[in-house]
């Protein structure tokens, strides 16, 4: 029991170790690095060969419930009241003169660039801005994402990670960047915004499209598997019931995955608006949490009893209709609820898990499962808090837990094979038994060495004969009668058979 204690401490500590690491560094940057002060950065010392990609973090001025555009900074003293926000960053909870900021609202930051490298082409990348944006550089707009507006009437959602290209002519580049938000619990850039050449940049954003969509992909794909195994398995009679559960949680995943992040399935299907996509995500990942305990519950019993899997899966049914039919800042003031809920649920099946193979000495493979579940969810609610700037390593932990299902899986489907069989196998000898029980060896060596004598004597006798056996042979072999009652009927048209041949050979 000790080592196994020590096994789950280390498998811990590996797990926390992950997540720490994926946290975004806390550190105080020196003067002459590329940090934003007070609306400006230096990149006179910025060698693009060494730092290909360059995060614009640091201090942006901030411009409150205030969309900007470029020709608005064109005089030497702007009339706009102008204060600094970090980015990335949120402006919720923010003061500025003694007045805490709401998260619904509008506002403009502005960065200044100076010393650029000549490059003639560039590229900016806006990862995550809550809920709408537009981006200008030089004066130009390069970014459009949803409609930014001082009233929830004329605002439109959007909030997809975007690439946006600009020549620069010039050592010196302006960066404005409205924002707006009348839908979520929380407003501002969260994540670094990005800057470096064209084909880097380019290349970059190709690299996380396509590492999204194999995600994906792989997760259909053993959607698909997963179902073909249970068809396999319900032809040759094993219920395994989990397989097919297993493979709608892979398929409502990968769908769910698909509509966050980097948001691939929206260059697939464009023409869904934002707000009816990000709905649709949290419809699928709740649908997915529902899954999810079915299966632990099918998987292991006792894990999750059958009663607590039923309630909790009529709550978070309530939950999904509260999705389907309220606005998102409206279904949201219960989101964090949610959030909650689903934390202290997978914290009793983590700790069920843990005794489970502390106690007993079996569920290993369980335990990681449910384990990098927890972490998966932890992740969501650091980012979605504003704690995390990337939400990205969120997918490694719930990649963890596919591996591990699919070996925990493969195993159960194995061991359902090997019982099938041995289960054919005793069949088989059930029938061998059942018809050396069926024949008497020295009836059938009389009736044999009798039908010989009178083929030489009597031939239509014999072919008689013959005919008569087989008949009594084919109702002595009717193995359906192994595990079944039979009728008297034909235990007399046995038996009738059986004189007949009987008396045919004596006569």
């Amino acid at each position: 029991m000790v080592k196994r204690s020590i096994t789950v401490f280390f498998i811990l500590f590996a797990f926390l170790l992950l997540l720490v690491l994926s946290m975004p560094e806390k550190r105080v940057e020196p003067p002459n690095e590329f940090h934003a002060v007070k609306g400006l950065i230096d990149l006179s010392g910025w060698n693009m060969d060494e730092t290909k990609i360059l995060r614009l973090d640091g201090e942006w001025e901030f411009y409150w419930n205030q969309l900007l555009i470029p020709q608005d900074f064109q005089s030497q003293i702007p009339s706009f009241d102008k204060v600094y926000m970090q980015v990335p960053g949120l402006w919720n909870g923010k003061f500025i003169k003694g007045e805490k900021l709401p998260a619904f609202g509008c506002a403009t930051y502005r960065l200044v660039l100076e010393h650029v490298p000549a490059r003639e082409v560039m590229a900016l990348k806006k990862g995550n801005a809550r809920f709408s944006s537009k981006v200008y550089v030089n004066g130009e707009e390069i970014i459009s994402d949803g409609l930014p507006a001082q009233t929830s009437k004329d605002y439109r959602s959007g909030n997809t990670p975007k690439l946006g290209f600009f020549e620069s002519d010039s050592d010196k580049i302006e960066i404005l960047i409205q924002v707006a938000n009348y839908e979520y619990m929380n407003s501002g850039i969260p994540v670094s915004i990005e800057l470096g050449s064209d084909d880097v940049m380019l290349h970059q954003h190709q690299r996380d499209l396509m590492l999204a969509l194999a995600i994906f992909a792989v997760l259909l794909t053993i959607a698909f598997l997963y179902l073909i195994f249970f068809v396999v398995a319900r032809m040759k009679g094993i219920k395994e019931y989990i397989l097919p559960l297993f493979s709608l949680f892979c398929s409502l995943f990968a769908i769910g995955n698909g509509l966050s992040d980097q948001r691939p399935l929206l260059l697939i299907l464009p023409e869904i608006s934002f707000t009816v996509a990000f709905k649709m995500k949290d419809l699928f990942l709740s649908v997915n949490f529902i899954t999810l305990l079915w299966v632990f519950h099918e998987f292991k019993n006792g894990l999750l009893p059958l009663r607590p899997t039923k309630i909790i899966s009529c709550v978070y049914g309530g939950y999904l209709l509260v999705i389907l039919t309220f606005p998102i800042y409206e279904y949201y003031k219960i989101h964090q609820l949610v959030m909650v809920s689903n934390t202290i649920i997978l914290l009793v099946l983590l700790i069920r898990a843990i005794l489970l193979f502390v106690e007993k000495a079996e569920g290993l493979l369980l335990f990681v499962s449910v384990l990098a579940v927890n972490f998966y969810s932890f992740d969501c609610i650091l980012f979605s808090l504003g704690f995390k700037t990337d939400s990205g390593f969120s997918q490694v932990f719930m990649m963890i837990f596919a591996i591990v299902m699919i070996f925990l899986l493969s195993m159960h489907y194995l061991n359902a094979i090997r019982q099938l069989q041995t289960s054919v196998m005793r069949t088989q000898e059930a029938e061998i038994a059942f018809l050396r029980a069926q024949i008497n060896p020295h009836f059938l060596y009389n009736a044999l060495n009798s039908i010989a004598a009178l083929c030489a004597t009597k031939p239509k006798k014999a072919e008689e004969v013959v005919i008569e056996l087989s008949q009594y042979l084919r109702r002595s072999f009717d193995f359906k009668r192994i595990d079944a009652m039979t009728t008297l009927a034909k235990e007399m048209e046995l038996l009738e058979a059986y004189c007949k041949k009987g008396g045919a050979l004596h006569t």
